[in-house]
């Protein structure tokens, strides 16, 4: 769906909720409460999304913590009616779990869970400031509204830039590894700064040994000719052992030994 159309929908969810009179005042009730709501918010999510615990990520937790916070003060921000919906913080947070290859089934759980707390506290506040000629279940079901288009704004934002990015990232580390190789493959002096960048840094103070660890990430299999050029070849059974022949500080072959 355009995101166009996504944003149209969720203002003409605002727009319903303005005309039963809880728009912008359901804003005022929220807005003292929001660090309760994140604390909340985080709670659930930490105890219903395992991936959140399981994770040896420092920053996972600190930058649950700042996104939840930022998504509060989004829906507060909304139901002032004070412009369009502003999801940039939800792209930045899906592209940051993309880097960290964080799953993306967890972190669409995660939403989830919020959109479930949030719905219930909009919900009840909307029905303290509603208009007392409101009726009770169009407020429930304008609320209703908002919470499903924002959370499917959410949605369609998360999966589309992390997916995005997800390949981006992978598309960079297939150019990186062809360099690594072709510099592998080439030869490289000490003194390269180029061959610095892209070589793990023990490779630097040993050529021969870690330009072996560098190429098997790389190769499936090069054996070497007697004339250091390398040619292609096919893994068979057994153990594979990675050798480089070195020429003084130029690495001139790789070759990959199988193991009966």
């Amino acid at each position: 769906m355009p995101e166009s159309l996504i944003a149209d929908q969720l203002n003409a969810a605002i727009v319903r909720l303005r005309s039963c009179g809880v728009v912008p005042a359901v804003a005022a009730a929220l807005a003292p409460d929001a660090a309760n709501m994140v604390a909340e918010l985080r709670k659930i999510v930490v105890n219903e999304v395992p991936a959140f615990t399981e994770s040896a990520n420092p920053d996972l937790l600190p930058e649950l913590k700042e996104h939840l916070a930022a998504l509060v003060d989004e829906v507060i921000r909304l139901l002032r009616d004070t412009g369009p919906p502003d999801l940039g913080f939800v792209e930045a947070h899906a592209e940051r779990r993309a880097e960290q290859k964080f799953p993306l089934d967890a972190l669409l759980q995660a939403y989830r869970c919020t959109h479930r707390m949030l719905a219930t506290r909009i919900r009840d506040a909307a029905l303290e400031t509603a208009d007392d000629t409101a009726h009770v279940r169009r407020v429930v079901a304008d609320v209703t509204d908002f919470t499903i288009e924002f959370a499917g704004a959410i949605g369609t934002r998360v999966t589309s830039h992390y997916v995005a990015h997800t390949r981006l990232l992978a598309e960079a580390e297939g150019d990186r590894r062809t360099t690594l190789l072709s510099t592998l493959l080439d030869g490289y002096d000490e003194s390269d700064a180029k061959a610095a960048r892209l070589l793990p840094s023990n490779t630097m103070s040993s050529p021969v040994a870690s330009t072996a660890s560098s190429a098997s990430l790389v190769l499936s299999s090069a054996p070497a000719s007697t004339d250091g050029e390398v040619s292609p070849s096919f893994p068979g059974s057994g153990s594979a052992q990675t050798e480089c022949v070195a020429r003084k500080n130029n690495m001139t072959a790789i070759r990959t030994v199988y193991a009966s």
